[in-house]
């Protein structure tokens, strides 16, 4: 097996695959589907792939580090707007805020403060593009939730919106946008936007296709089994799960205490449709990692540098007591910002001006995870003996004992949550699932409890 072999095949028993669907329009035969966890993989363990086939695949694949990195990418794309400024963390910078849309009703349908579906709506009506590829509600039986598709109208963006902590492939959708011809808004994570960037690079007509591309901020990513998690706590069995909304708003909360809305069928046929508050459901402490893919502990694109727009929670506390929420935005290129700019002007658009630096304290949590601790995941993970990609930033910040140990347990938690679903799903019986991770759930928080106990100490005697 020759130098780039051996890199695949260190990147599939590593679980680095992400299964954008991306591998699907480089080479022929491959096809992402769904594992039993719940997580799209692109299989190429059965296929007689040549030398050159399994470099194109290399060569857009987010965790090879053969193709361009995101920050050299990233200057290419924004390095001549005019006003750039580059961060080291959040990338290429014309314009940062914090606001949301001044449409109540659009405001109260979104899961912030709606300035998504806003710019996507505006892409659309301006003949910018003329559809938008993002994560849909599934129509047919035997599908998942949700998965990537095409909204060609305004009413199908706005009934498609919201966030969605569920996993998604392009393995289907971009043959269809590739043959059927048309520009389009992707909207999408950091590394399956990365490498949805790099088959552009590898594909002129692919980059064609894709004129804007539209990030998301995300602390990871779920499996499937996250929606079924909690489906099953309210009387949803797997399977039975119809709908679920991930992010509903509770009037007289702050905006980081939603709820989430599960419709289905009981056991017994009877129809289920309950919303419930988010924190009051087992599993939903983001921390904790449950259902996390493998490959979110080896990201350090925290704020989706390859795109041209980029939209989170402005997780701030000036905007968390409003419950009808709030988004933080940076744009990199003038012609988005611009758009965003004209919305203030006519009034549809209330946005703040904030530092670039209030994004990231926005989105501390992620920072500290996908950026100041992941050396440290790397450290812990090279002891076991494990395949760790390149780094692109100076990794030698060391971490406190008790900070290394959260870590190496939220490794850990991550990946026993997927075998230890799979035999609450065999036993049909959730309550294994709890058994299964109550000793790592307990040394977890013991942990982190002790890794804020000296940082406080810390701050307190510098």
């Amino acid at each position: 097996m020759n130098e780039a072999g051996r890199l695949m095949a260190s990147l599939v028993s590593s679980d680095l695959v992400v299964g954008s669907g991306v591998f699907d329009v480089m080479v022929d035969g491959v096809k992402t589907e769904f594992d039993r966890r719940g997580i799209p993989v692109s299989d190429v363990s059965g296929l007689s792939l040549s030398d050159s086939d399994v470099r194109r695949l290399l060569s857009v694949s987010a965790f090879s580090r053969l193709g361009m990195r995101e920050d050299a990418l990233a200057a290419r794309l924004y390095g001549s707007e005019e006003g750039a400024r580059v961060d080291p963390v959040a990338g290429h910078v014309v314009g940062a805020y914090a606001g949301a849309v001044s449409d109540e009703a659009l405001r109260a349908s979104s899961s912030s403060g709606g300035l998504t579906t806003w710019l996507l709506g505006e892409l659309l009506s301006s003949g910018r593009i003329d559809g938008v590829i993002h994560l849909k509600q599934s129509r047919g039986a035997g599908h998942p939730l949700f998965e990537y598709g095409v909204s060609r109208t305004l009413d199908e963006i706005r009934s498609d919106a919201k966030t969605k902590y569920y996993p998604g492939h392009l393995g289907a959708t971009l043959p269809e946008v590739l043959a059927g011809g048309g520009r389009y808004a992707l909207v999408g994570i950091p590394s399956v936007l990365y490498e949805a960037r790099l088959a552009c690079e590898a594909m002129p007509a692919l980059s064609e296709r894709l004129p804007y591309f539209v990030g998301l901020i995300c602390g990871h990513q779920k499996s499937r089994h996250y929606a079924d998690s909690l489906g099953w706590q309210v009387g949803i069995d797997p399977g039975a799960l119809e709908w679920i909304d991930f992010r509903v708003k509770l009037p007289e909360r702050r905006a980081s205490a939603y709820g989430t809305r599960l419709v289905g069928s009981a056991a017994d046929g009877k129809p289920v449709d309950i919303t419930v508050p988010t924190s009051e459901l087992y599993g939903t402490d983001w921390g904790l990692g449950f259902f996390k893919v493998n490959f979110s502990d080896y990201a350090d694109d925290v704020l989706n540098e390859t795109a041209d727009v980029v939209f989170g929670d402005a997780w701030l506390p000036q905007y968390l007591d409003d419950s009808r929420g709030t988004n933080v935005v940076i744009a990199r290129t003038n012609e988005l910002k611009e758009l965003l700019e004209r919305g203030r002007a006519s009034r549809e658009l209330k946005l703040d001006d904030i530092d670039v630096a209030d994004v990231r304290r926005s989105q501390a949590g992620l920072v500290r995870h996908g950026r100041e601790l992941l050396p440290t995941r790397f450290e812990y993970l090279r002891s076991r003996g494990e395949f760790v990609p390149r780094m692109r930033y100076d990794g030698r910040q060391k971490a406190s004992l008790a900070r290394r140990h959260v870590q190496r347990m939220r490794v850990k938690m991550a990946r026993e949550s997927h075998s230890a679903f799979l035999g609450a799903l065999e036993s049909r019986d959730f309550a294994v699932f709890g058994k299964s991770m109550k000793s790592l759930t307990r040394e977890y928080e013991l942990s982190y409890r002790a890794a804020g106990m000296l940082a406080q100490l810390r701050r307190r005697f510098a």
